[in-house]
């Protein structure tokens, strides 16, 4: 229909593009019956197709035409998508909810996405298009929200079933790191078929709001010879070389959480003038402008934080003004209150 044509379903195992297969079996005799079977692959095109076929003995006749077909609907992929949830938590274990409108720079968090298949099509995490969640608006942007666990800056996550069929909800979830400095963010994402399409945006994001204050108040300070902290030392007496162990705590006044580790660690470095090279630079001091980190893992705003660190006095005798002051690292030194140790040297 018409005879010899070339067929739009023809694969490379067939004999020819006019010829899918031979008979499987060596020989029929009249009565029993013959065996053709031959794969097909859909055209490019999309649309209704009947597929008409014939038997030729080659070189003698073509047989009676029996109207042998089949009927054959082709459907262009549709790779679409619904939202079916979304949720943010503190981190992987998904137990503790985080408030998206009050987060701190460096601080992490756990994204969640539940994503239902209205497509035609099924979604895999492996093979020729795996769907992966990408950025969106515009796409394939790096997002400040990166961690180094993401597939790439602009992909934070594949899909985690093997397989979600046309109907069911497919998962995709990624930690974040909150951007440095405050304002209020809104990070798009959208589902992806990598190497084929973007499905329909819906328009997906998380909106936060990052406090960007930093502000502390100094409550008290001390000095001991070591760090067991028992015995006070006087700073009014101290010998050239002489290593003490001094610290210093401070209340929280700004409305971002201070973090021990991160991106942002809070952290104390020298002041008046910021970043000098200390004369009381002690080896255990993370370098010559930074004696320590917080202590705590975490300080909210309101809470009390530490700052502890050895302390070596110069060779030089006189007398000194120390100044420290804390800092959230790559991101602003804190307000300076005048915190220093007044210090003699004999």
């Amino acid at each position: 229909g018409p005879r010899d044509r070339a067929s739009s379903f023809a694969t490379g195992a067939w004999l020819a593009s006019h010829r899918p297969t031979s008979l499987v079996e060596t020989r029929v005799n009249p009565g029993d019956t013959g065996t053709f079977e031959f794969p097909i692959t859909a055209p490019a095109t999309s649309g209704s197709f009947f597929e008409r076929f014939n038997i030729v003995a080659e070189g003698d006749r073509w047989m009676n035409d029996i109207g042998l077909g089949y009927a054959i609907k082709v459907v262009q992929p549709s790779y679409t998508w619904a939202l079916s949830g979304q949720a943010a938590y503190v981190d992987s274990s998904k137990t503790v909810p985080v408030d998206l409108n009050n987060l701190s720079p460096g601080q992490t968090a756990w994204f969640v996405l539940r994503a239902t298949n209205t497509g035609n099509v099924s979604w895999t995490n492996t093979g020729a298009h795996p769907v992966r969640l990408g950025t969106e608006g515009p796409k394939d942007r790096p997002s400040r929200y990166r961690v180094g666990s993401w597939l790439a800056g602009h992909r934070p996550s594949a899909l985690i079933e093997s397989s979600v069929s046309p109907g069911q909800v497919g998962s995709f979830e990624f930690p974040i790191e909150v951007p440095p400095g405050g304002g209020v963010f809104l990070e798009r994402f959208n589902l992806v078929a990598e190497g084929f399409t973007w499905m329909n945006d819906m328009g997906f994001n998380y909106h936060t709001r990052v406090n960007g204050s930093y502000a502390w108040a100094p409550v008290n300070q001390y000095a001991y010879t070591d760090n067991t902290k028992t015995i006070s030392v006087d700073l009014s007496n101290l010998s050239p070389g002489q290593t003490v162990f001094i610290g210093f705590t401070a209340r929280n006044t700004g409305n971002a959480v201070w973090y021990q580790g991160g991106a942002y660690p809070v952290r104390t470095g020298t002041s008046r003038p910021l970043e000098r090279i200390s004369a009381f630079a002690a080896p255990s001091w993370l370098w010559n402008r930074r004696p320590s980190g917080l202590v705590e893992t975490s300080i909210s705003p309101g809470q009390l934080g530490t700052f502890e660190f050895e302390y070596t006095a110069p060779l030089i005798a006189g007398t000194y003004h120390e100044y420290f002051q804390p800092l959230a690292e790559h991101i602003t030194w804190m307000n300076d209150p005048g915190l220093h140790f007044y210090t003699v040297v004999q």
